[in-house]
C-alpha cells in the first residue's frame, strides 16, 4: 500500500476512534484531494476494516460501528497528550490535526531556560564528529567562569533543563553540564587521547516503586492503576548518570520521603538495583 493511501486510511480511522464519525469533506479539506478520491478512500477503508463503519444517509456522515476495532492505528493516550503539549507550545503536528477540533489545553508554565544557540550548534557538531571543545563554563560552585576542555557525547533532559554529558579534561571524569551555563566555545580540536568508558551513562539502575504504605486499600489500588503497576510494583529503568534527577522528580530526593503524609507523597521507593539491560525513558 502506498504511503499516501495508508496515511489517509489512518486519518479515517483516527477520526472514527476519537470523534466517532467522518465524511468526505474531512478528507478533501485535510489532504486537498478530490471528492471521488475521498469516496474511494472511504470505500477502501470499508473493505480493509469490515464492520468498522456505518453510513447515515440523513446526517450524511460515516459513523464508527458498535463493534469498531482499530486496524490501522494503535490508539495511545500518551501519544495524544504529547501531541497536545506540542500544540500548546505552538508546534504544528499533523498527527494531532488528524483529531479534528483540538480540545482546549493548558500546561502549567515553567520558566524558559536560556541557551546560546551557537553553543548548542557546536555541541551537536562535536557529538556527531567526535570533537573536543574548549569552553567557558559558569559553575554554581564557583564565583568565577572556568575554562576547560570537554568531550561531549550525549544530551540529557531532566524535565526542567537540558544538559550535555561530557568528559571533563579538567576534572578527568564524566560530568553533566547545564547547557545554559556554557557561556562560549573558544576552540575545537580532534581527540588528544582515548577516553575511558562512561560507566555511569552505560549502567542502568532499576527503581522499584510502590504505593505509599499509609494509603487505604482502595487508594492503593487507584495508585497501582494510575502508575501501571504490576502486583503493586513499578520498575523504572534509569541511567545511573541521571539517577539524581530521576529521584528528585519522583520525590525520592531524601531518605525520609516515605515518612511524608500519603496525601503529599503517594508513591515510595521500595528499592533499587543495577541492571545490565538498556536504560529507558519510562518503565518496564
Amino acid at each position: 500500500m502506498r504511503w499516501g493511501v495508508r496515511q489517509r486510511l489512518e486519518f479515517i480511522e483516527t477520526r472514527l476512534f476519537w470523534e466517532g464519525r467522518i465524511n468526505r469533506g474531512d478528507l478533501t479539506e485535510f489532504f486537498g484531494i478530490s471528492v471521488p478520491q475521498a469516496s474511494a478512500d472511504i470505500g477502501l477503508y470499508q473493505e480493509k476494516a469490515k464492520g468498522n463503519i456505518e453510513y447515515d444517509k440523513n446526517k450524511k456522515f460515516y459513523f464508527a460501528s458498535a463493534n469498531f476495532k482499530p486496524v490501522f492505528i494503535e490508539p495511545n493516550a500518551d501519544l495524544l497528550f504529547s501531541q497536545l503539549r506540542l500544540s500548546e507550545c505552538g508546534l504544528k503536528s499533523d498527527t494531532l490535526s488528524f483529531l479534528g477540533k483540538i480540545p482546549e489545553c493548558y500546561i502549567v508554565p515553567t520558566p524558559d531556560r536560556y541557551v546560546e544557540i551557537d553553543v548548542v550548534r557546536d555541541l551537536l557538531k562535536a557529538i556527531k564528529n567526535n570533537l573536543e571543545l574548549y569552553v567557558e563554563y559558569q559553575s554554581m560552585k564557583s564565583t568565577d567562569v572556568s575554562l576547560r576542555w570537554l568531550s561531549p557525547h550525549s544530551f540529557a533532559y531532566d524535565s526542567y533543563r537540558w544538559h550535555v554529558r561530557a568528559f571533563c579534561h579538567k576534572r578527568n571524569e564524566y560530568r553533566d553540564f547545564v547547557i545554559g551555563r556554557l557561556i562560549k566555545v573558544l576552540e575545537t580540536r580532534r581527540p588528544q587521547k582515548a577516553l575511558p568508558e562512561d560507566k555511569k551513562w552505560n549502567t542502568t539502575v532499576v527503581l522499584k516503586i510502590g504505593p505509599h504504605p499509609g494509603l487505604q486499600p482502595h487508594q492503593k489500588s487507584v495508585i497501582e492503576r494510575d502508575y501501571k503497576m504490576t502486583d503493586g510494583i513499578l520498575e523504572v529503568r534509569v541511567k545511573e548518570a541521571m539517577l539524581f534527577y530521576a529521584k528528585k522528580r519522583l520525590g525520592f530526593d531524601d531518605k525520609n520521603h516515605a515518612e511524608r503524609p500519603s496525601n503529599e507523597q503517594q508513591i515510595v521507593l521500595l528499592g533499587e538495583e543495577k541492571d545490565d539491560g538498556p536504560s529507558e525513558c519510562g518503565s518496564s
